[in-house]
């Protein structure tokens, strides 16, 4: 069981890791393309983790609802629902704080490409 938590991470860095836009990236030229690089992955990793955290409240919600008659399952249930929803707010505020901080200081979303 506790393998899990650590496979799913791996699994997560590695798809992220290796997908064409982070491997085919060119280096960045100056602080800025810096900055912009970094915050293209958090703004690719925040709704992966979103759809995450969305589906452990619907979990919740469904052990909640499935799982009536027992209270210890109905408890188990709520906190997966709690925590679902904080996951999700703190998702949804740091992506609107990446926002606030790339428009804010202009920094641009963009991973610049090899040259051809």
């Amino acid at each position: 069981m506790k393998d899990r938590p650590t496979t799913a991470l791996l699994v997560t860095v590695m798809v992220v890791g290796l997908s064409p836009r982070v491997v085919l990236a060119g280096a960045p030229q100056n602080f800025t393309q810096l900055v912009g690089l970094f915050l293209n992955l958090i703004l690719l990793i925040i709704p992966l983790i979103a759809a995450l955290c969305m589906l452990a409240f619907f979990w919740g919600l469904a052990k909640f609802i499935l799982d009536a008659g027992d209270e210890r399952a109905r408890t188990e249930g709520k906190r997966f629902m709690l925590w679902g929803l904080i996951a999700l707010f703190v998702m949804v505020s740091l992506w609107g704080i990446v926002s606030i901080f790339t428009n804010t200081l202009g920094v641009p979303l963009f991973i610049p490409l090899l040259p051809v």
